[in-house]
C-alpha cells in the first residue's frame, strides 16, 4: 500500500491498511490508524498522530513547524487528527508551541484547499473551513462550525459550535456560538438555516433567540445583562457560558453594514 517512490521513515506506526502516494514523505515518530490515506507529495513531520479514515490531500503539510519567531525547534510537539477527517490539498498545519503538547483536529471535519490551521489551534468534531481559511494561532473553533472562504480569524480568537462565518468575513473577536457572522466582526444574528439542518427544534432556536435578544438589545453593563439571562435548554446554556468566558468588547455583536 506504500508507493516505491514514497520516503517512509522506519520508526513510524503504520497500519497494514494505510495507503501512501507517490512521493510523499513520512517522517519518524507519526502514526497513521487504519483506512488512512496519504495522498502523492504530502508531507507527515514527525509527532503526528492521524485517525482512523483520514485523508490527507497532494501537497498538503501536517505538522509543520510554528511560525513563532520565539519557538525552540527541539520542543516535542505535534498535531493530532481525528477519525473520518478530510484533508485536501495544499492544507497546512502547523505543529503546538509547547512541550508533549498538539494542535488538534477533531473528527469529521473537512478542511479544504489551501486553508491554514496554526500552532495550537483545537477544531471541535464536524467543523468545516472552506478554501483559503486562515486560522491563527490558539484558535478554539466549536464543533460543526463551517467558516466561508477566504475568512480569516485572528490569533487567540473563539469561534463557537455551529457557526457560519460568511466567506470573506475577518474575526478579531469572539464569535458566539449558533450563530452567522459577516464582514469585520459583524454579529448577523442566529444561524437559522444551519441550526435547522443540523436538526434543532422550534425550542431550542427560541430559547437562542430570547438568550440573543436579551443580552444584545436590553439596557446595562456587560456583566449585568449577562446575568440577566435565563436559558431553557442546554444550547442556551452553552450561548450563556461561552459569553461567561469571553471579556467586555471582546465577543461580537451587532452592527450596521
Amino acid at each position: 500500500m506504500i508507493h516505491p517512490t514514497a520516503v517512509v521513515d522506519s520508526q513510524t506506526s503504520l497500519d497494514p491498511t494505510v495507503t501512501v502516494g507517490p512521493y510523499a514523505v513520512i517522517e519518524s515518530g507519526v502514526t497513521l490508524k487504519k483506512g488512512s490515506t496519504v495522498a502523492s507529495h504530502c508531507i507527515v513531520h514527525r509527532g503526528a498522530h492521524v485517525g482512523e479514515n483520514v485523508y490527507l490531500g497532494s501537497f498538503s503539510v501536517i505538522g509543520g513547524l510554528p511560525q513563532d519567531l520565539s519557538f525552540d525547534v527541539n520542543i516535542s510537539s505535534g498535531v493530532r487528527i481525528g477519525k473520518g477527517t478530510i484533508v485536501r490539498e495544499h492544507v497546512t498545519v502547523h505543529r503546538a508551541t509547547k512541550e508533549g503538547e498538539d494542535t488538534i483536529i477533531g473528527e469529521e471535519c473537512y478542511l479544504m484547499n489551501a486553508s491554514h490551521v496554526a500552532h495550537d489551534c483545537v477544531l471541535g468534531r464536524g467543523v468545516c473551513l472552506t478554501n483559503n481559511v486562515l486560522l491563527g494561532g490558539h484558535v478554539h473553533v466549536g464543533d460543526f462550525a463551517n467558516i466561508g472562504g477566504g475568512s480569516s480569524v485572528h490569533q487567540g480568537v473563539r469561534v463557537g459550535g455551529y457557526t457560519m462565518v460568511g466567506a470573506y468575513s475577518i474575526a478579531t473577536i469572539d464569535v458566539p456560538p449558533y450563530m452567522l457572522c459577516a464582514d469585520r466582526n459583524r454579529l448577523c444574528g442566529l444561524n437559522l438555516v444551519g441550526l435547522k439542518r443540523r436538526g434543532f427544534g422550534s425550542a431550542v432556536i427560541s430559547d437562542l433567540k430570547t438568550c440573543f435578544r436579551d443580552f444584545y438589545m436590553n439596557k446595562g453593563s456587560f456583566s449585568e445583562r449577562l446575568e440577566a439571562l435565563s436559558p431553557q435548554t442546554k444550547e442556551g446554556i452553552a450561548f450563556v457560558d461561552f459569553i461567561r468566558g469571553g471579556k467586555p468588547g471582546k465577543i461580537m455583536r451587532p452592527q450596521a453594514k
